[in-house]
């Protein structure tokens, strides 16, 4: 099934005030990743067009991107610690560590 649902609220959050990429707009994220959990192409888009869109986040407002960079943390946690994690699952968190990494260290925040 293909939905471009996703890269159209990525597309709707790039276009409104910065003042809205915050922590509450990140645990309504993190709530629709939970939803989405168990369609692993789902979870692929939101993580792709909305968590780890580098063109929405960097007109973030410092408190959110910083918010964005805990929960990237958070959920990196969660996914590593589950022993039964499928290699494909484990290759996304391991990208959303690199990508974090690279925010941090490039400070495109």
């Amino acid at each position: 099934m293909q939905s471009a649902g996703m890269a159209l609220l990525g597309y709707l959050l790039q276009h409104c005030s910065p003042t809205h990429l915050n922590a509450s707009l990140l645990r309504a994220l993190e709530s629709l990743l939970r939803a989405v959990a168990p369609s692993e192409a789902l979870t692929k888009q939101l993580l792709q067009q909305l968590l780890l869109n580098l063109r929405l986040w960097s007109s973030a407002p410092p408190a959110g991107q910083m918010s964005l960079q805990g929960l990237i943390l958070k959920l990196a946690k969660v996914k590593l610690s589950k022993p039964m994690t499928p290699p494909g699952q484990r290759q996304v968190v391991f990208e959303v560590l690199k990508v974090l990494s690279l925010m941090l260290v490039s400070r495109c925040f």
